[in-house]
């Protein structure tokens, strides 16, 4: 997401950022609990004086059908259980597309699907009567012609939560345009509009990257389309173009954006209060899962491009976990001739800091290896930069971590914590790590995680980065913490869930307080 340069600080004084003090949060390790049958929590989505309620979802990793259960304030399971599957629709499998909480009720919108049709519903859960109402075909979406069943979709609401919006694509015989129904909603679930725009590109060569809703209804999206349709589904082959648009009073295309000659990986958009579009990713030119800089992108409030950048990263990046030596002489000589891109990069996205005109990209190193049957699943260090409103990197960090297990996944990588001051990474961790400065790292899960620690890194809007041990392995047992399922409870506190290696049915949260920071 990002032809300037901006001031890094070297290598040499990186390490000071690194640091142990008093922690700006506090940790509750709650109860260990027994699910009735293999299942996991999805989200959070609902808050009442008596209690949580949660979306749960059968199968180890939350694929099978869901329901919604009421935990105490202790984070304790009740038998408040409400089955959401496909009690009173008359179909056989009908999956969860979102849950949006109202003052008194909770909106659920789900999704039955066969190769080649879509039913939507809606149905609303009353938080006061514990009721269920029946389910109401929202639409409905057929094709004789092709799949229709891994169609986009998506639930979206303003920031203001005054109006909502679910949003689905339609097949259509004719391959030269692609349509988009918009499905409006005010705060009480009752039905504004059901509207439908059109979009000049075949559907094979045409996604849909981001779309925002705005305080006063207008729709904003980010699109994608390819020079033809076997890019699509490979993607290794250069030949893209991003589009802007904005849905108000019709389709309103603002822009065209190319980065020739390159892949571009998770191209972000953000817009400012004053209405302009900011595009922010990562670029590589040999390597398409490597690293080698930022490109960026501005537009007016009426579409106009003011600016469009690629920022290549320097080797103060790179090398600050590369102990000084051979390694990383022959990383800066690699810099210096154009021939280095740092390989097995995943694109995480982007937070935009308004207030700072600032803009975080956020990038994990990630790869798996097979052999003999068994999968190990690598996960290391968190990347992160931060480009300004002006397309200039004001610093890049590295935040050193160790994940690499065999056959599981669900344990590695990280929960992202936006907080006032600062971004607080959560993984998990070998406590031996707090002091890491360079080299490989010790792993996690080594030794059957007798040195497991859930920690975390806090980084401030200038960089600093701070560290601290969340949990120990000694507070949790054999509970080890999934990173990627943290939901917040309210703007002070932050769920994380934990499963007992052994086994999964034993299960309980960690809930994460926040103080001033």
């Amino acid at each position: 997401m990002r032809l300037a340069f901006s001031i890094f600080i070297f290598v040499e004084s990186i390490t000071s950022v690194f640091a142990q003090e008093k922690p700006i949060h506090s940790v509750e390790v709650k109860p260990e609990f027994r699910a009735q049958e293999r299942s996991i929590p999805i989200d959070v989505v609902a808050v009442e004086d008596d209690g949580y309620y949660m979306h749960y979802s059968r199968g180890k990793y939350g694929q099978g059908s869901d329901f919604l259960i009421r935990f105490d304030n202790d984070l304790q399971p009740t038998n408040d259980i409400t089955e959401f599957s496909s009690s009173g629709t008359n179909i056989d499998t009908i999956s969860t597309v979102g849950f949006i909480q109202g003052n008194s009720s909770l909106l659920h919108i789900s999704v039955s699907r066969t190769p080649n049709s879509r039913k939507y519903f809606k149905r609303v859960f009353d938080l006061d009567t514990k009721q269920l109402g029946l389910p109401e075909l929202m639409a409905e979406v057929k094709s004789d012609e092709r799949s229709v069943s891994k169609a986009f979709e998506t639930l979206i609401f303003s920031k203001d939560t005054a109006q909502i919006a679910f949003i689905y694509t339609v097949p259509n015989r004719n391959r030269d345009y692609q349509k988009l129904k918009v499905f409006r909603m005010d705060a009480n679930f009752s039905t504004l509009s059901e509207e439908e725009y059109e979009f000049p590109y075949s559907n094979k060569s045409f996604a849909f990257q981001k779309i925002n809703l705005g305080s006063q209804g207008q729709i904003d999206i980010l699109a994608k389309v390819y020079n033809s349709e076997r890019i699509l589904y490979g993607e290794k082959n250069k030949g893209y173009q991003y589009l802007v648009y904005q849905i108000r009073d019709g389709v309103h295309e603002k822009a065209i954006i190319q980065f020739p000659r390159l892949h571009v990986k998770g191209l972000n958009m953000n817009i400012s209060k004053t209405g302009e579009y900011y595009l922010t990713g990562l670029y590589s030119i040999d390597d398409f899962y490597g690293v080698r800089g930022c490109v960026f992108a501005k537009l007016g409030v009426n579409g106009e491009i003011e600016s469009r950048k690629l920022i290549p990263l320097e080797h103060e990046y790179f090398t600050q976990l590369v102990e000084p030596g051979k390694k990383r002489e022959r990383i800066i000589k690699k810099l210096a001739n154009g021939t280095f891109e740092e390989g097995k990069q995943v694109f995480d996205g982007t937070v935009y800091i308004e207030d700072r005109n600032l803009f975080i990209l956020i990038v994990e190193r990630k790869w798996i290896v097979s052999s003999n049957y068994t999968t190990t699943y690598n996960t290391l260090e968190i990347g992160l930069i931060a480009i300004n409103t002006n397309g200039d990197i004001e610093w890049a960090r590295k935040i050193g971590k160790n994940n690499s297990k065999t056959n599981a996944f669900i344990y590695s990588s990280f929960g992202l914590v936006k907080r006032e001051r600062s971004l607080m990474f959560f993984y998990g961790d070998h406590i031996q790590n707090q002091n890491h400065k360079y080299g490989r790292m010790p792993n996690a899960f080594s030794m059957n995680g007798v040195n497991y620690c859930f920690a975390a890194a806090s980084v401030d809007w200038s960089g600093n980065v701070t560290k601290n041990i969340a949990v120990n392995v000694e507070d949790i047992g054999r509970t080890r913490i999934r990173p990627g399922l943290s939901r917040w409870i309210d703007d002070n506190s932050i769920l994380f869930f934990g499963q007992d290696i052994s086994n999964l049915k034993n299960q309980r949260f960690i809930k994460i307080n926040f103080h001033e920071d």
